[in-house]
């Protein structure tokens, strides 16, 4: 039996063989392009990204990107939750919701989320509506299939006691389809979470100019591959962090549970 103090080792644990292959690909890296191993100018090595990197928090323009983008992905993020639990609590309850919505959202969900940029613009110009439209749309989907799937996992037996207490649809659906399909609802938001991030990226890339991906696109168009290589690591990292963050959440929301999701 695991005493707390073990649990919390195992919460804090860290991925020492992961974090060394890290740091000796990116010394491979400094010493390949040092020896010109690795000869092309839009490659530069750490040590400039580094530096870069320095640059641009100086100026305070990396933080600034990294705050938009940030905002745009809770915000978009907090959207598909509401739209997306919603609609799956409704499929998963009501058959003939489900049947009339099921194959309308296997249609939109396969349709690719750059596809719907130019519509997007059209609607809401280059704007952090439009970013945050299509960041919305594509981080939907995934909670809508968890929480239906959360609904369905609901045992007979707890509709029994739902039935046997004589408890109202309402109270039903807070005491007893949510605690129990929360599992899958949790996953649902991490994934729609760092979805929504990946996709405020590119959109910030194609159609609204600020933030992350704003940043990468046009050190990239004014030659400086140093800068254009802090944003890439920095969506690199991001997206880690992001991922690590909602993961521990989720393991803090539902301890033990073996639904929680990777490292």
């Amino acid at each position: 039996m695991s005493t707390p103090g073990r649990k919390r080792k195992r919460a804090v644990r860290i991925n020492v063989l992961g974090w060394l292959v890290a740091v000796s690909l990116t010394g491979l890296w400094q010493v390949a392009v040092g020896l010109k191993w690795i000869d092309y100018s839009s490659v530069p090595d750490p040590s400039q990204i580094i530096r870069a990197a320095g640059g641009l928090i100086k100026s305070g323009e990396l933080q600034s990107n990294i705050s938009h983008t940030l905002l745009i992905t809770v915000i978009s993020a907090l959207l598909a939750a509401l739209i997306g639990t919603i609609t799956g609590v409704l499929m998963g309850l009501i058959p003939m919701v489900r049947a009339y919505l099921t194959g309308s959202i296997d249609f939109m969900r396969t349709i690719p989320v750059v596809g719907l940029f130019a519509v997007v613009v059209l609607i809401w110009d280059t704007s952090a509506s439009a970013e945050v439209a299509v960041a919305t749309y594509a981080a939907t989907w995934v909670i809508v299939l968890d929480t239906l799937a959360g609904v369905h996992a609901v045992r007979p037996l707890q509709w029994d006691v739902a039935k046997m207490l004589h408890l109202s649809r309402t109270t039903t659906i807070r005491k007893i389809v949510l605690p129990a399909a929360m599992p899958m609802i949790l996953i649902g938001y991490r994934l729609a979470v760092v979805t929504a991030l990946v996709v405020a990226i590119t959109a910030e890339m194609l159609v609204n100019a600020q933030g992350i991906g704003w940043g990468l696109i046009k050190e990239s168009q004014a030659l400086q591959p140093a800068k254009m290589w802090v944003y890439v690591v920095v969506s690199g990292v991001l997206g880690y962090l992001v991922n690590l963050v909602l993961v521990r959440l989720v393991r803090l929301a539902l301890p033990g549970a073996s639904v929680v999701g990777s490292k």
